[in-house]
């Protein structure tokens, strides 16, 4: 023996990857910017005195933070393998129990501002307590997700018309209007509350155990299941999300638009949906990136 420790072999390393740095894009966000420039030059060529303008730009950023928002809860509840079809119902419902909620404490738009948190804890909790109702049909009842939140936006649709007769409810307070119209620095309110979300979100399931176990649960719910995840509570907990951040969008879309109504965005929920898969997620599970969706 030569008593010297064998040289170790500097053949390629299997099952080994480099990691991208952090300032480079990959190929699928690459591909959604060039969609998005393009689309947006294609615009301002067929409207130049249109589309182009601070005005329209502003106003899209203002109503595109709402569908931003509704994308997130979207998001998540496709990446644990189901899906959320009871997310606009859920903001509606959300805005109509806020709006009744200022109506009565404000009437007529005055009173004590300090109302006014009161009535948003309120859609708030309407909104924890529909995604809750779903995660546990979806989770510990085993209704498949589909089924079980197709049910659940009906049942919140019908609660919203009953509510409101299919009349709107509006007339609130000016600092009301401000969060969904107003503007800090120059950047539309809704705008950086859809950043903030955004950030929040990706952080959640990029940084923390729960996101861990949401990737785990969307690509092999059984191998979760083995690992020690408790899958029916990850379920719970998505929803519960999903419900809050439908909360937020109703909220948003009550403020910007000084009304609440039992139909307002009937077509968010198609919108969303595509806005994730476009976005990278799998719609069995599995497979996201925040960026990805602020670009889809």
């Amino acid at each position: 023996m030569s008593g010297q420790s064998p040289t170790p072999s500097r053949g390629p390393a299997t099952g080994l990857r480099l990691r991208r740095p952090a300032w480079r894009l990959d190929g699928h966000i690459t591909l959604l910017l060039a969609i998005v420039v393009a689309v947006f030059l294609l615009m301002s060529l067929a409207r130049p005195g249109i589309f182009p303008t601070a005005t329209n730009i502003s106003s899209m950023a203002f109503q595109m933070s709402e569908i931003g928002i509704l994308t997130l809860g979207m998001m998540l509840s496709i990446l644990i393998g189901g899906i959320d079809l009871s997310v606009n119902a859920t903001a509606n419902l959300t805005a109509i129990f806020a709006g009744l909620v200022l109506n009565r404490l404000l009437p007529g738009g005055e009173g004590n501002a300090l109302f006014i948190p009161v009535a948003f804890l309120v859609g708030l909790l309407t909104g924890l307590a529909c995604g809750a109702l779903n995660g546990l049909l979806i989770g510990y009842v085993r209704v498949p997700a589909i089924l079980a939140t197709l049910s659940t936006m009906t049942l919140y649709m019908g609660l919203a018309f009953g509510v409101t007769r299919g009349s709107s409810i509006s007339g609130f307070p000016d600092s009301v209007l401000w969060l969904g119209n107003g503007s800090l620095l120059g950047v539309p309110v809704p705008l950086l509350v859809l950043l903030a979300l955004a950030a929040a979100t990706s952080f959640l399931l990029n940084r923390t155990t729960y996101g861990f176990k949401v990737y785990m649960l969307g690509t092999n719910p059984v191998a979760a299941h083995f690992a020690g995840i408790n899958n029916a509570r990850v379920i719970l907990t998505t929803h519960i999300l999903t419900g809050l951040l439908s909360a937020t969008t109703g909220l948003l879309a009550l403020a910007r638009t000084n009304s609440a109504n039992a139909d307002y965005g009937v077509s968010y929920v198609l919108l969303s949906l595509l806005i994730v898969v476009l976005g990278g997620v799998a719609v069995t599970g599995g497979g996201q990136s925040v960026l990805r969706q602020f670009c889809g």
